[in-house]
């Protein structure tokens, strides 16, 4: 989770300072960009999705989507979810800013 101060941001992907997360509903998208080092046959995007904090308040939460490549097959594809142990609660301690986050998933 991040809260909305500048100060807290590892690059300007996760301010959100300027933004207003109100219109946003929660789960919804509200940047992603490419992350390189994709496991083979997948591409790989940071992103960032509105949510609720404690109190209610509009929070931005930061994750990592992985896609394979090409189309999905008729049906769809079956979604693979997995959450990371505890790595901190400071920004810097996300998993989508981790060195090796393809090595640890």
């Amino acid at each position: 989770m991040f809260a909305r101060s500048a100060s807290f941001a590892q690059t300007s992907f996760y301010s959100v300072v300027d933004t207003d997360l109100t219109p946003y509903a929660n789960g919804a998208l509200i940047r992603s960009e490419p992350i390189e080092g994709a496991p083979d046959g997948a591409a790989a995007y940071r992103v960032l999705y509105k949510s609720e904090g404690l109190h209610g308040e509009d929070i931005a939460v930061s994750g990592v989507v992985i896609v394979p490549a090409g189309p999905a097959p008729a049906g769809g594809r079956p979604i693979v979810a997995w959450a990371h142990p505890t790595t901190g609660i400071v920004p810097k301690s996300a998993p989508s800013l981790a060195r090796v986050l393809f090595q640890s998933i």
